[in-house]
This record gives C-alpha cells, sequence and structure tokens, in this order.
C-alpha cells in the first residue's frame, strides 16, 4: 500500500504538532518519497500535497520552510504530472517564498520552480512573475535567488517561454552585467 500506513502519522505531525516536529515530519516524509516508486506514491499525493501547501502559509521558522519546500520539490521531481492541480497553489507559493528573509528558504523554492515549471503548461505567467521579482526587488540578496530561480525555469522549459518575454528578459540581464553587485552580475 506504499506510504499510506504511515501517512497519517506524518500527516498529523505537520498540522498539528509544535514547530520541532513539523519540521522533522515533513524532512521523514522526504525520506520517504525519496524511497518509494512513483506508482506507489500516486494514491498519497493528494494527502501529501494538501497539508504541505497549508502549512507554508503560516509563519513558521525558517528550518520547518526549507524542510517543506525540499518535500514539495523531491515529490515534484518524481511525480510531477500528478501535481497538476495543485498548481494554483504551489506556484504562488514558491514565488512567495523567493521574498523570505531566509536564504535556504529562497534556494529551495527556487528549487521547486525548476520542478514545477516542468508540468506548466503555460509557463509565461511564472516567466513574468519571476522577471518582474528581479526588475523591482531593491533587495541584492532577493534579486540574486530570484535570478538562480530564473535560471532553474529556463534550463528545462526555456522553450515554453514566448519571445517577447524572452526579448525582455535578455535585456534586463544584460544591463545587469554592469550592476554594482557581484551578485547579481555573476
Amino acid at each position: 500500500k506504499g506510504i499510506a500506513p504511515l501517512l497519517p502519522i506524518y500527516r498529523e505531525a505537520i498540522l498539528n504538532g509544535p514547530p520541532e516536529l513539523k519540521e522533522q515530519a515533513a524532512q521523514g516524509l522526504g525520506e520517504l518519497i525519496k524511497l518509494t516508486s512513483p506508482e506507489a506514491l500516486k494514491p498519497s499525493v493528494v494527502a501529501i500535497t494538501g497539508p504541505l501547501i497549508r502549512i507554508l502559509g503560516d509563519r513558521f521558522s525558517h528550518g520547518v520552510k526549507v524542510a517543506v519546500l525540499e518535500t514539495l520539490a523531491l515529490l515534484l521531481a518524481k511525480v510531477g504530472a500528478l501535481l497538476k492541480p495543485f498548481l494554483p497553489q504551489l506556484q504562488p507559493t514558491f514565488v512567495k517564498s523567493l521574498s523570505d528573509p531566509n536564504r535556504q528558504v529562497r534556494l529551495k523554492a527556487a528549487t521547486a520552480l525548476s520542478h514545477l515549471i516542468v508540468i506548466h503548461t503555460r509557463a509565461d505567467p511564472l516567466f513574468n512573475e519571476l522577471y518582474s521579482n528581479i526588475k523591482t526587488t531593491e533587495d541584492p540578496s532577493i534579486r540574486e535567488t530570484s535570478l538562480q530561480a530564473l535560471r532553474g525555469v529556463i534550463t528545462p522549459a526555456g522553450d515554453k517561454m514566448s519571445e517577447t518575454i524572452r526579448k525582455s528578459i535578455v535585456t534586463t540581464l544584460q544591463a545587469m552585467l554592469s550592476n554594482p553587485e557581484d551578485t547579481t552580475r555573476s
């Protein structure tokens, strides 16, 4: 029955446990996902994804967010197409996490977006959001991780980008080559 017998334990800890337990449960769930075949995960995808998305919307420590984002990225990498119904919740959650004060949270969100873009049928809104973040943010560390996220989504899905957005992104990136911030230039 795949992970079905263990899932209620992790789900309870994620939804109702103290923050330390939420983090450990998300990490444990990630381990289960790594060890389980996509076929065995299939019946449990909704039961796994719902609580993880819900917890990301709340205010928890960066440790909890990192563990949850990492687990969602693992799930996307393993059974991506099965998470299509969650696209409307996942994309804004990941993009919002790109603005988190903690760098590890931002990096995990960028990784999750690189897996999410693969199942996207209309990727232009995501490219637009990332482009907008890069252009408008004043914080160089957030701009840096947004640029990493853009690189992460272009690699597997650059062919899904419209020509208009491509030209805008290239123009902006070329202008950033003269930016005074080392991280932005590199």
